[in-house]
């Protein structure tokens, strides 16, 4: 016996509705309204494991994202050649704009001077949108976008700087 009656009200539709079934309910019927939540709240999660699988990045893929940063940057420690960037090596835990010989732009020496040295969570913020972290840098570069190709170029210049 159902105790629901059959004018039973709907709050998103406020005429009486019945189910295909001739049960009352909303236009959509409860069930199916259960299984679209339960579907987003599957869909969300989902969507947040990869990252959380990938959280430390996969250096080989970094490798190919350093080619945004080669032409300017190295990560050859015996490095000769005059770049327009500093060294990458062991940039990860180093000084920010402490790398010896390098002239830093005036905004770069402010942004090391209240930051101190390149975590791999700042690093990552800075690789991302170097104006909007660093406004008036020297760095011509827009950033990369995709939070996975930068975790791949984190844990790159990590493996680098170990060697």
């Amino acid at each position: 016996m159902n105790r629901r009656s059959s004018r039973t009200r709907c709050k998103r539709d406020p005429g009486p509705r019945t189910t295909s079934a001739g049960a009352p309910g909303c236009r959509l019927g409860a069930a199916f309204g259960r299984f679209v939540g339960m579907t987003a709240w599957a869909a969300l999660g989902a969507a947040f494991l990869p990252a959380a699988a990938h959280a430390g990045g996969d250096a080989a893929r970094g490798e190919r994202v350093f080619q945004y940063c080669y032409s300017c940057h190295s990560v050859d420690p015996n490095e000769t050649a005059i770049l327009q960037g500093p060294s990458l090596v062991g940039i990860v835990g180093r000084r920010i704009a402490g790398q010896e010989g390098f002239e830093y732009s005036p905004a770069m020496r402010a942004f090391a001077a209240e930051h101190g040295t390149w975590s791999e969570a700042l690093l990552d913020r800075y690789v991302a949108a170097p104006l909007a972290v660093v406004p008036r840098t020297s760095m011509a570069f827009r950033g990369v976008e995709d939070a996975d190709e930068r975790r791949d170029l984190i844990a790159y210049l990590k493996s680098v700087g170990a060697r």
